[in-house]
């Protein structure tokens, strides 16, 4: 159990980490030429699809918790 708590923070701590990533490349791109602005671009897009990925696993993980103990109560 403390296992899967520490790596619910972890994942808390890495999503928050990378919304703070996602919301500095906003706020830079204003101030950015437009090479830049294409790589900052691309880079959003791949934080977003990581951020994205990491809530559904963490979805899942989520829904295997629950499903795991309602199973291990209808054995009981």
């Amino acid at each position: 159990m403390r296992h899967q708590e520490k790596t619910q923070l972890d994942i808390e701590h890495l999503l928050f980490e990378l919304s703070c990533c996602v919301n500095n490349l906003s706020r830079y791109r204003l101030n950015l030429n437009y090479d830049d602005i294409q790589q900052a671009e691309l880079s959003l897009n791949k934080l977003e699809l990581i951020i994205s990925f990491v809530k559904q696993a963490k979805k899942s993980a989520e829904q295997h918790r629950v499903l795991t103990r309602y199973m291990l109560k209808t054995i009981e």
